[in-house]
């Protein structure tokens, strides 16, 4: 239940980030949207099926896949945290 509350939860917050990066105009946000949309599901399909790969190849072991999935998560955080600094640095200089 709580893995599948996760899909859900991360277009709320795709769509947060592109109100933010995309203030004034809602056809460019629109625009965005589209192409965010596009994007996840093309790397959605790429991941199962490189994730399927790799459990064949590791004759089923969960917990590369897990190690994977949670580095990639760790990795979306820390590119998170890097552009909110460098825009607070860039909104101190100013």
């Amino acid at each position: 239940m709580v893995v599948g509350g996760f899909t859900p939860a991360i277009v709320m917050l795709v769509l947060g980030r592109i109100h933010e990066f995309v203030p004034n105009s809602t056809e460019q946000q629109r625009t965005t949207w589209s192409y965010a949309t596009t994007s996840f599901a093309l790397f959605q399909a790429a991941a199962a099926y490189g994730f399927s790969w790799i459990d064949a190849q590791t004759g089923g072991d969960y917990l590369v896949l897990f190690g994977l999935g949670g580095g990639a998560v760790v990795l979306a955080l820390a590119i998170d945290l890097g552009r909110a600094l460098i825009v607070a640095r860039r909104s101190c200089v100013r």
